[in-house]
Order: structure tokens, then C-alpha cells, then sequence
């Protein structure tokens, strides 16, 4: 029985084996006859002038008609030249893609939206808008072709290499050749930071999806464009699904105006269901058709490591790269981490074990380049196989999913070949991450620690292993609390594969999982979940409203976000005034769109960093608003924080890795990372400012802009990067912030009519803010956090759940957030001692962090604030709430405000914080919509008041010595003793509508015998003289001084 189950085993492989090889002939087959057939296209374009006609097949939706032609063959007013170098014709006929030129673009023409599934190594990026340049060129269409990315690196490496194939780039991403002012190359690209190339002749504009979401809003139609392509859509973005949507309208109305928008939709995935089976998406357009472009031109052996370390995967990333580049045939290594803290690690680690030493090359420059990125992060990992490797590699052996299990690399000492290490994480400056494109030394192999970045965003050449710790850092929120958690978690398959596909894109490549197959098959979900469904959607909500949406619920999302997500999006819009509701328990009315929300949807930051603006403008401190929203969109530029973080923090300070000298050069290592730590930490405490983190972040990034003062070019820039190194910032996120800071100066000219220094080419520098801007820059951040307040917790502290009494807790004024919230130790406000500590303060975010084995919910940002701001401040938010008018202390003459003021309670927050009594102007109160009469006050009082005031002296100095000439107290007024001479001295100023000062010196400069028939009353007989002699001088400096 054995046997004859050995001898069917036997047979079935060798039949898988023979089946294989038959579908490789074929594979090769096609590709041969595929590449004579696009030599002979291509011959037939030179300058691009269409030989032959393309012929439109079905099934792609033939019944549909389009004002987009094909481009007639004999016409020659359509010719349009692209001169290609000559190594990029015969690498584009290697790729899958090229090969599908015609299907792609029949399918597009024909159809409004075509979905493009493309896998990894297809060409598609760089290759699509080249195809769609052509076409378009040939059917003699305007319009531009706009590509989105979902990162700014991608969008700038493929916006690069685009202009390179056209003719118009150098190979090192510099334009070709000298344009005219506005004038524009035919491939363009723009990022947040980074714009080269736009002008009138770009046909071709590279963006991230921010961008064209950006753009959408102001134009729904999309005027300026004929093609749209969203390209990694199966990354689903916030910004992407928002895009879907929207742009789902702009197709049906520019089909109805006979100038019709065509849509590519690009997936490196084959998750396509989310588009084509959605019921609400591109509905009306019919069977929507799927291309789909094979990848891989190479095979890639998967191996699994047979045990999943799920604590140091870093050190075993580090051991699989070393034993690849000792053991196996060159070729670059592809290594994915999740963060920069561990890729730096990885970095050292690796140069030191291969080269014998820390690169000479680098030095902090990389390693500071980047500060904490808000959503990138470190931590977990897995194991690996053996020399079995090399023998695979030769096609000797090796399953292609085979688990497999190594020894250590206990070899310690240095390669005999080099090796260039680079470090690839999003917030690495661009030259830096230009660096890994670049072909590396002569003999010498490339490794690249990346994170998730270097998936499907970036292809990076030469790459034939990859290590994947199969893990990525993500930020997940709480929906409810809105509090946020960075933490390492599982990828998923589909991310799995593209991570594998980049091993096989020159030649036959090796992926190394560090994690067993059965994680793999039971924990990896299949594809990641939509950003939609995982953020908050305040910024999408309003951009909603902004376009007369009033239902987001039924806008047509790819995957709709839940109730419970657009019930606490409305909420938070709400508190900050930018939407109004009739009634605000109403949990399902979405609510209206205020003028404050209006224009905050005009401004290209967030809800809350766009009122702080808006607030700058209101105030006359439009270059202070600017510079602390530029702040507040990047992270600390500080390296180590102000303290050195204490081990309760999270911090791992042992060394992980084992081995003989291995371990001393470790140990040696981690000491003197640690110096560096501390002394970044002391550079970075000069900027520590009793205010709090974000006035900190606000005179740093003012005294980097002034260090660089009257210098130019590179000397400025080596002055700023000194300057950053010797006061413990980052370089890179200081450049970002003036950056963006000229880009707010120009965005607040055009949509907010602000006339701030910014405008200039030049961004103004900045002087230390004063004692009065500090509080103004506190009190700006505080108008855009109003639900993010916090107070110190009162009374006996907080027990926190291992029992211990917690003075230095604060509690939210978010009903929704109940949790007990702490000060991170690097943070500005930070003290030991818990009676230094702040009362109040506002937050930008709260993160949970472990201290001591248990998650705690720590204030990140955070700022001193005076609870007497909240009143006027949250004047028109829910979360204040007025009570009645106090008797005590008693309305008084403000003769600033010219009005007579009165105290009332003011409760703030879901938790009714009672905060100190605040002035109101009586008359205003008085017209609330909900206000009550009550001992404290009622309607008509402010005539009351003034009267008394007025003789008390207190609105005219001129009066001061009139109460001893009285017969009555000036107090009798407001004890409402029902006396004539009291009813007829009211009674005359309610109906003259005099309350105030100014209103009194109208009156007494047109009749200056007005109120003297009443008020005569009032006086002693005894005193008369000198009565009339004080009034009679009131009267008298009014009567003058009006003259």
C-alpha cells in the first residue's frame, strides 16, 4: 500500500513538473512573439505618428460611445515627437505591460473607467501615462494626464523616471534642457514639498493623491484634465476612496457636456471588487472592464522560516542579510522593517558586521535626518533557513513555499566584498533616498532596510533577495475616545506578495519570510483594511458639506465608513463651530455647514490646523499663524526629546543579538548610541519653554531661519545643517516647516484674503515672540483643540489599577474619553514634582504607551492654557455652557468694551468643569436665544446698571464726587425700590436706548439739557451748587471735546 502511494506521489510531481515546464515554453513563446510585434509598432511610431488604425475590440463595453477617437492614421496635424534614449526602448519591451499597449488603451478609449491589475514588475506606473500621452497626442485631445500616488517618494522616483523615458528628464531627475518662465516640461510632478516642471505644456503631472483631492475640491470637474489615474488604489487611502468618489461624479457630468474625463483605476492587487461590485461607484457606466497585465518576468522562491521569533525580528533581519551576502551570488538585498528607529539599528548593525566598521560615509546626517514620524514607527520579529540557499538558488533544490530553519550567523568577521547599506523610510530627505536608485560601486552589493514604502510604491533596480520581518507600524484609533496606538502588526498577504514580487524583477529572486507558514496561513488576513474605515473622517466630512453634500452616508466610498465614524466626525465639527445643527441630541442629523467651516475647506491642512489659521487671520498675526500651523503639521524637531526618556517609557535597553565579539562590538555600540541619545537630549532642552512643547517648536524653528540669515545657496544650507546639528533638531523637518511655510504664506493670500509678510518669495524670519505672542500662540493652538482640553486632576488624585495614587493625572473634558491621561517625560511641561504641573493644558493627540506592563494614555503636544480663554475661545461651541447671570460679584462699568458687564457661571466640557465667573456684556446676554431671567438679572437690567454706574461715576470720572451730593444711593437703583425719580431715570434711558458712553455723549451733544430735568431730582438742597457744578463739567468736556 505504501508503494503504490509512493509510486502516485512519484507520478503526480513528475506530472507538475512536466506541466510547469510546458506552461514555461508557452510563456516564452508569447513573450518572443510579443516582442517582434512591439518592434514593429515601435518602428511604425517613430515621432509618433500612428501607421495603422487601431481596430476596437469587444468585450470592453462596445456599446458605448465616446468623444474620445482613436487617432486617424492619415492625419498629420497630430504628430507629436517623443526621442527616447537608447538603453529605454529596449527595456520597455521587456516589460509585461508594453505588450498590452493596445488592449489598455482600446479599453480606455471606449469605456469611462478602466480598471488596470497590474502585479508587481508590470511597468504600469511609468509605462500607462506614456501610453495614454500617445493616444491622446494622436486623437489630437487636450488636457493633461494626472497620475496620483499615494506617497511623495513614489510620486517624485515615477515622475522622474517618466521624464526620463520621454526625453525631457536626465537620468538623476533633472529637467532637460532650458524652459521658458511657465512654460513647463511635458512630465511635471508635485508633493506637499516639492513642485518641478508644472507649466502650460504639461501633459504629464505626477502628484499624490492629496493633491488631486486638493484640486477637486475648487474644480469638480476636473477641467484642466482628460485622463485621471489613480495608481495603488489597492492601498486604499483615505485620500484615494474620497477621490473614487468624487471623481464618479465628475465623469457623469463631463459626459454630459460632450467633453468627456476617462479614468484609470491602477491595483497592484487583484482585489478589484471593492470597484467593480460596488452598486453606488461608477454605476451608471455599466460592466466596468479589468485588464489585467501579468508581473513577475522572473520565478521567486518563497522560504519560510520554520520558527516565528516574535520579539527580535530586527536581529534576525540583520543575521539572514549577513548570511545572504556571505553565502549566495550577488545581487541586492531588499530588507523590510517596520520603522526608522529599527532600520537605523538594522543599518549599523549590518555595516558593522559586513564592513568591519561603521560606514565612513554616514554619520548622524542620516540617522537625524528624520524625527518620529506620526504614523511610522519600530518593534517585533522571525527566523530563517540555511545554506539550502545557495542550492536553490542554482534550481539544485527548494520547494517554492518551503519552511526551513538556519543556524545562527555566528561569523563576526568583516565580508571580503563590500556592501553600500542605505536606509529608505518616507521621511528621509529626497537626496538621501535618491541614493538607493543609484547603481552602487563596482563590485560592491546594494542593501536597502526599508519600510513598507519599497512594496509597491518605489521599484528599486537590481534586487534579487528579500527579507521580509513580515510586519508593518500602524497607527489604529479609537473611534469613540479618539485615541490612537502605534503598534507592529502582521501584513497581509496580498502586502506579502508584493513584498516577495520585488525579487524578481531582474533575474530569478529568493524572498526569506522571517515567520513559519502557519502564521502565515492563520494569522495574515488576506488584504489590509481600508484606511477609510480605520481613521477619523472630520476632514472628509467637511469637504462633504463644503460641496453641498449633506448626507455622507450616501456618498458612494469604495467601503462606507461606519455610523459611529461620521456620528463622532459631526461631533468634533460641531465643537469647533464648522457646522451647525437645529438639534444638537440629534445623533443622526449630519448637521449644515457653517461660514467657518466653509473656509476652512478651502485651506490644504486639517480641520483643526485650518482654524488655527483662520483664528491668526481674524487676530492681525496672520506670519504667527502660519509658522505655528507649519510647526504643527510636522513632527518634534527635537532628536531626543528634552529629558533622556525614562525606562518606564517603553524603552529596550538590552542588547539583543548573541555571540562572542559579536556581543562586545553590540555592547560597545548601544553605549555609545546612548551618549549620543543624552547629548541630543541636553542640545534639545535649551529649546524646553514653560508654555509647552508647541512655543518650544515655535522659537526653534524661528532661530533655525534666522541662523541662515544673509547667507545663500550651499552656504546657507551647510549654516542651517550646522545649526541643526549643534542644537539637537532635525535637519529634514526643519527644512519642511519653512518649506511650508512659504506655501501657507501664498495659500492664505488666495483663499483667505490674508496680507501676511508671507505673500514675498522670501518667508519672513520671525523674532522670538514676546510674553503677549506666546499666550497668543497658546490661545490659536487652543482655538483648533477646543475637545482636546485637559485638567489636572483635583482633589486626591487618580488611582490608577495597580492601586497607586496618581496627583499628575489629567482628566479629558471629552466625555467620550474617561481615561485617566499623564504628561510624556518629554514633554516641556513635564516635572516630578506633580504641584508644578499645569492646571489646564490642550493636546494635539493622545497616544497609549506601556509603562511597567500596563497601557496608559499619554498627551502628545501639549500646551498651558488659562481657563479664562475657554469663554471666549469656545463662545459658539457645545462644550461651553453659560449658567445665569451672578449676583455676586456684582455687573460693573468696562470701559474698554464701553458696556456695562456682569459675571456669570460657565461650565466647560462634557464632565462640567466649573471655571472661574467671566464677563459678559449684559446686553448681549440678554439676547441669547436660550437665556433665562432669573435674581441674578433680568431683561432690561443694562439700563438698570447704568444708571446706577453713571452716578456712581463709574462711566464718567466727571461724576466721581456726585453721591454725596445725592439724596437717594446711587444702589437703591438695582434694589428695584419702586421710587418715581428711579422709574422716570430708567425709564428714560430704556427709551432712548442708552447703555453705554458713547450712546450718552450722542445725546448730550445734541441737547446738553438731556437727562438734567430728571436728574435734578436726585440732589440735596443743601448741595445743589456744587451738584449742578459736577454735572455741569460732564457736560461741558462731552460738548468740547465733540467740537
Amino acid at each position: 500500500m505504501m508503494s503504490q502511494l509512493s509510486s502516485l506521489a512519484t507520478k503526480s510531481k513528475s506530472d507538475k513538473v512536466k506541466n510547469d515546464e510546458r506552461k514555461e515554453r508557452e510563456r516564452e513563446e508569447r513573450e518572443e512573439k510579443e516582442r517582434k510585434r512591439i518592434e514593429k509598432l515601435e518602428e511604425g511610431k517613430r515621432g509618433y505618428k500612428v501607421q495603422e488604425p487601431i481596430s476596437l475590440i469587444t468585450p470592453y463595453n462596445s456599446g458605448v460611445t465616446s468623444n474620445f477617437a482613436l487617432p486617424d492614421p492619415n492625419s498629420t496635424q497630430n504628430t507629436h515627437t517623443i526621442t527616447r534614449p537608447p538603453d529605454v526602448n529596449s527595456t520597455r519591451l521587456k516589460l509585461p505591460c508594453v505588450g498590452m499597449e493596445q488592449e489598455i488603451i482600446e479599453a480606455v478609449s471606449s469605456n469611462p473607467v478602466t480598471i488596470l491589475c497590474g502585479e508587481t514588475g508590470s511597468g504600469k506606473s511609468t509605462q500607462v501615462p506614456q501610453f495614454l500621452l500617445e493616444w491622446m497626442w494622436g486623437a489630437g485631445h487636450k488636457g493633461m494626464i494626472g497620475v496620483t500616488q499615494p506617497r511623495r517618494v513614489a510620486a517624485v522616483s515615477t515622475g522622474k523616471r517618466v521624464a526620463y523615458e520621454c526625453g525631457v528628464g536626465e537620468r538623476d531627475g533633472r529637467i532637460k534642457g532650458k524652459r521658458s518662465k511657465g512654460e513647463g516640461n511635458l512630465v511635471g510632478w508635485q508633493t506637499r514639498y516639492e513642485s518641478q516642471g508644472l507649466g502650460s505644456k504639461t501633459r504629464i503631472k505626477l502628484m499624490t493623491d492629496g493633491i488631486l483631492l486638493s484640486t477637486i475640491k475648487s474644480d469638480l470637474l476636473l477641467r484642466d484634465y482628460g485622463v485621471v489615474v489613480l495608481d495603488e488604489a489597492h492601498e486604499r487611502t483615505m485620500n484615494t476612496d474620497v477621490l473614487l468618489g468624487l471623481i464618479d461624479g465628475a465623469v457623469r457630468l463631463r459626459k454630459e457636456m460632450g467633453d468627456p474625463l476617462k479614468v484609470v483605476i491602477m491595483s497592484a492587487t487583484l482585489r478589484v471588487a471593492d470597484f467593480t461590485e460596488n452598486k453606488s461607484l461608477f454605476s451608471s457606466f455599466g460592466e466596468i472592464p479589468v485588464i489585467r497585465v501579468p508581473g513577475r518576468t522572473h520565478p521567486v522562491t518563497i522560504h519560510h522560516s520554520k520558527h516565528t521569533n516574535l520579539t527580535d525580528w530586527v536581529g534576525e533581519a540583520v543575521k539572514k542579510t549577513c548570511k545572504i551576502h556571505r553565502s549566495l551570488p550577488p545581487g541586492g538585498i531588499l530588507v523590510f522593517l517596520t520603522g526608522k528607529d529599527e532600520i537605523v539599528k538594522a543599518v549599523k548593525k549590518i555595516e558593522c558586521s559586513l564592513n568591519g566598521r561603521r560606514k565612513g560615509g554616514r554619520g548622524r546626517e542620516d540617522e537625524e535626518e528624520v524625527a518620529t514620524a506620526k504614523d511610522d514607527g519600530s518593534q517585533l520579529r522571525d527566523k530563517d533557513d540555511e545554506e539550502e540557499d545557495a542550492y536553490a538558488y542554482q534550481g539544485i533544490d527548494s520547494d517554492s513555499d518551503s519552511d526551513s530553519d538556519d543556524d545562527d550567523d555566528d561569523d563576526p568577521s568583516p565580508s571580503s566584498h563590500p556592501v553600500l547599506v542605505l536606509p529608505l523610510y518616507s521621511m528621509l530627505s529626497g537626496a538621501s533616498q535618491s541614493k538607493v536608485f543609484q547603481p552602487p560601486p563596482p563590485n560592491t552589493r546594494l542593501i536597502v532596510v526599508s519600510t513598507n514604502i519599497a512594496e509597491t510604491s518605489v521599484t528599486i533596480p537590481g534586487i534579487t533577495y528579500v527579507v521580509d520581518s513580515g510586519r508593518e507600524k500602524k497607527r489604529s484609533n479609537d473611534v469613540k475616545t479618539g485615541t490612537a496606538r502605534f503598534q507592529v502588526e502582521w501584513i497581509s498577504k496580498a502586502a506579502a506578495d508584493q513584498r516577495a514580487g520585488r525579487a524578481g524583477r531582474t533575474g530569478p529572486g529568493h524572498c526569506y519570510r522571517l515567520y513559519s507558514s502557519s502564521v502565515y496561513d492563520r494569522q495574515f488576513e488576506q488584504f489590509a483594511t481600508p484606511e477609510m474605515l480605520a481613521r477619523p473622517i472630520e476632514d472628509v466630512v467637511l469637504a462633504m458639506k463644503a460641496m453641498g453634500i449633506r448626507h455622507v452616508g450616501s456618498f458612494p466610498f469604495p467601503s462606507k465608513p461606519d455610523v459611529m465614524q461620521i456620528r463622532q466626525a459631526c461631533k468634533m465639527l460641531l465643537n469647533l463651530g464648522c457646522i451647525r445643527k437645529e438639534d444638537s441630541t440629534d445623533l443622526n442629523e449630519e448637521g449644515t455647514i457653517t461660514d467657518l467651516g466653509r473656509a476652512l475647506s478651502k485651506l490644504p491642512v486639517g480641520v483643526r490646523l485650518g482654524k488655527v489659521l483662520v483664528g491668526s487671520v481674524g487676530a492681525g498675526a496672520i506670519d504667527v499663524g502660519i509658522m505655528l500651523v507649519s510647526c504643527l503639521s510636522e513632527q518634534s524637531p527635537f532628536q531626543g526629546g528634552f529629558i533622556e526618556e525614562e525606562e518606564e517609557e517603553g524603552e529596550d535597553d538590552e542588547e539583543e543579538t548573541e555571540g562572542g565579539d559579536e556581543v562586545d562590538k553590540n555592547i560597545e555600540e548601544e553605549k555609545k548610541e546612548k551618549a549620543r541619545t543624552k547629548q541630543r537630549a541636553e542640545l534639545s532642552s535649551q529649546w524646553k519653554h514653560p508654555m509647552g512643547d508647541t512655543v518650544s517648536r515655535f522659537i526653534a524653528s524661528g532661530a533655525y531661519h534666522h541662523s541662515g540669515r544673509n547667507a545663500g545657496g550651499a552656504t546657507e544650507e551647510g549654516v542651517l545643517n550646522a545649526f541643526c546639528k549643534a542644537n539637537g533638531l532635525s535637519d529634514t523637518i526643519m527644512k519642511r516647516i519653512l518649506t511650508l511655510r512659504g506655501q501657507l504664506g501664498r495659500v492664505v493670500d488666495m483663499r483667505l484674503g490674508g496680507k501676511g509678510q508671507e505673500r514675498g518669495k522670501k518667508v519672513p524670519i520671525l523674532p522670538p515672540p514676546s510674553r503677549l505672542q506666546q499666550r497668543q500662540i497658546s490661545q490659536l493652538l487652543c482655538s483648533g483643540f477646543l475637545d482636546r482640553v485637559a485638567r489636572r486632576a483635583m482633589g486626591g488624585g487618580i488611582v490608577d489599577s495597580r492601586g497607586v495614587v496618581r496627583r499628575d493625572a489629567y482628566i479629558a473634558c471629552s466625555g467620550d474619553l474617561k481615561r485617566p491621561l499623564y504628561l510624556s517625560s518629554r514633554c516641556a511641561l513635564y516635572e516630578r514634582d506633580w504641584k508644578s504641573l499645569p492646571e489646564f493644558v490642550v493636546y494635539e493627540n493622545v497616544i497609549e504607551r506601556e509603562r511597567k506592563g500596563e497601557l496608559v494614555a499619554i498627551m502628545d503636544n501639549v500646551t498651558r492654557i488659562e481657563p479664562e480663554w475657554l469663554c471666549s475661545l469656545a463662545r459658539n461651541s457645545p462644550l461651553l455652557k453659560l449658567g445665569d447671570i451672578s449676583a455676586s460679584p456684582p455687573p460693573e462699568f468696562d470701559r474698554d468694551r464701553d458696556a456695562v458687564v456682569c459675571y456669570r457661571e460657565v461650565l466647560y466640557g462634557e464632565a462640567g468643569w466649573k471655571l472661574p465667573p467671566t464677563k459678559f456684556e449684559m446686553v448681549k446676554c440678554f439676547e441669547e436665544e436660550n437665556f433665562r431671567e432669573g435674581v441674578g438679572a433680568q431683561k432690561g437690567d443694562n439700563y438698570v446698571w447704568f444708571a446706577r454706574l453713571l452716578l456712581e461715576g463709574k462711566v464718567f470720572e466727571e461724576l466721581g464726587g456726585l453721591t454725596s451730593c445725592l439724596n437717594e444711593k446711587p444702589s437703591s437703583i438695582t434694589m428695584r425700590k419702586q421710587l418715581s425719580k428711579i422709574v422716570l431715570l430708567v425709564n428714560t434711558l430704556e427709551e432712548d436706548g442708552v447703555d453705554t458712553k458713547e450712546k450718552f455723549e450722542r445725546k448730550v451733544a445734541h441737547d446738553d439739557k438731556y437727562l438734567w430735568g430728571t436728574i435734578k431730582g436726585w440732589c440735596l438742597k443743601e448741595k445743589r451748587s456744587e451738584f449742578k457744578r459736577i454735572w455741569g463739567g460732564m457736560v461741558k468736556s462731552i460738548v468740547v471735546g465733540g467740537k
